[in-house]
């Protein structure tokens, strides 16, 4: 896949809670010849967390979770269009994505990768009606990204590699960010 672009920006919490802090975004985008790939890391601050790993803010076609390099992937996989898709290029045409999610940090940061494909409108309607096609997707899935989680050695190595990221471009709605990153609750709350 092709390197689009990355940025970061600060968003507030969905559900925008008295109190609640706003977290941290930073994603980077490629394209493929069939489709997308995005990569975040999402951080909170003060006390706030991320809710649970197998949480998404859409309706799960299906999901699952399994141990991943030492950590555990939690998979699912949904539709999005225009509307609910912060990286959105085309106008009115669905597609389906594949979410790979770890929490870290004690529930203060997420890592996850997601992949889109377009997706034909009469499909997504009963996308469930194509068990081979949901299951090729979902192989597609997760091979269009690998997360390693280097030993603290090899990380001390990387950080002199890194670039600073710039702020994301004003094209990228912070509203529509916040919703499909999914909510954050105070400790106490979830407990």
């Amino acid at each position: 896949m092709r390197f689009v672009d990355a940025g970061w920006k600060s968003v507030r919490p969905e559900d925008q809670m008295v109190g609640a802090e706003s977290y941290r975004v930073s994603f980077a985008r490629y394209k493929g010849d069939k489709g997308s790939l995005v990569t975040v890391v999402a951080e909170t601050s003060g006390e706030w967390e991320w809710i649970a790993a197998h949480h998404v803010p859409f309706p799960a076609l299906h999901s699952m979770d399994e141990p991943y390099e030492n950590e555990r992937r939690y998979e699912s996989v949904f539709l999005l269009n225009e509307k609910n898709n912060p990286f959105s290029e085309e106008k009115d045409v669905p597609c389906i994505a594949y979410r790979g999610k770890f929490l870290l940090l004690f529930r203060k940061a997420q890592v996850f990768f997601e992949y889109h494909e377009p997706i034909d409108p009469e499909k997504a309607r009963n996308v469930t009606l194509y068990p081979e096609y949901l299951q090729g997707f979902i192989d597609r899935g997760r091979a269009s990204c690998i997360v390693a989680f280097p030993s603290r050695k090899a990380t001390d190595g990387l950080k002199t590699r890194f670039e600073k990221l710039n702020a994301a471009s004003d094209s990228y709605s912070r509203q529509k960010l916040s919703f499909w990153l999914g909510e954050l609750k105070a400790p106490a709350q979830h407990r």
